[in-house]
């Protein structure tokens, strides 16, 4: 899910090709996924905005989850008073105003800022919340949300057909998607290879690990060539 719950943080920020990549993960091997990997990204300054870190955490090391340290948020309560973010035995849990139930966020994002965190408790970034150490608030209205085609499945697969009838193109074309999806795989070559690699993102190359190569590029059967 690493595309879908990244989505938010690279177009918001408008992140582009990261400059580096290095992961952490465990039983790796070439046929399925780790069971764990912790990938850090570096991306450069862009336009007016600073520098970034973007951190990927998946899976599980032993009985613990691989998750943002509890350090990162600073306001964490449980009351039914407000919503409510805390981390509890190993997990991130999440509360909306008025109710009883307490949800285990599974899958999310966290975006710091020097003031305040935006936190979406999905994969896609549909909601988000504003944690002070005083409050958390929902996002309405302003500031403005990120573009959406408001049809969730239904509506992406419509934005296809109206692109190949050669209407507007979708908002996850490939100019924007490709770039976003060939950051998240260079973090699995970085967790295969155990190596932090410098990325060249125009010319599609690392430019410190050579045995990289083998893995951007494969050789491809006969006939299936690119």
């Amino acid at each position: 899910m690493a595309c879908h719950t990244a989505n938010m943080a690279f177009m918001a920020l408008k992140l582009g090709y990261p400059t580096s990549v290095v992961s952490e993960a465990g039983d790796v091997n070439p046929e399925t996924y780790p069971s764990w990997a912790r990938v850090t990204f570096q991306f450069p300054a862009r336009d007016t905005m600073p520098p970034v870190k973007f951190v990927w955490y998946e899976g599980h090391q032993g009985e613990n989850t691989v998750l943002p340290p509890s350090e990162l948020v600073k306001a964490q309560r449980d009351s039914d008073k407000g919503h409510s973010i805390f981390y509890k035995d190993g997990k991130w849990n999440f509360r909306e105003e008025g109710k009883k139930q307490v949800k285990n966020v599974g899958s999310g994002s966290f975006l710091i800022g020097e003031k305040a965190v935006l936190f979406s408790p999905d994969d896609y970034g549909g909601r988000s919340f504003i944690i002070t150490e005083d409050k958390i608030e929902e996002v309405k209205g302003k500031p403005e949300r990120l573009p959406s085609n408001n049809g969730d499945d239904a509506g992406h697969k419509r934005e296809w057909i109206t692109a190949i009838k050669g209407g507007p193109k979708a908002l996850s074309n490939f100019d924007y998607a490709a770039m976003l999806t060939e950051t998240i795989l260079l973090g699995n070559i970085a967790s295969r290879l155990g190596k932090k690699l410098e990325w060249d993102g125009p010319n599609l190359k690392v430019t410190n690990v050579p045995e990289a190569a083998a893995l951007i590029n494969p050789p491809y059967r006969s006939g299936w060539s690119l």
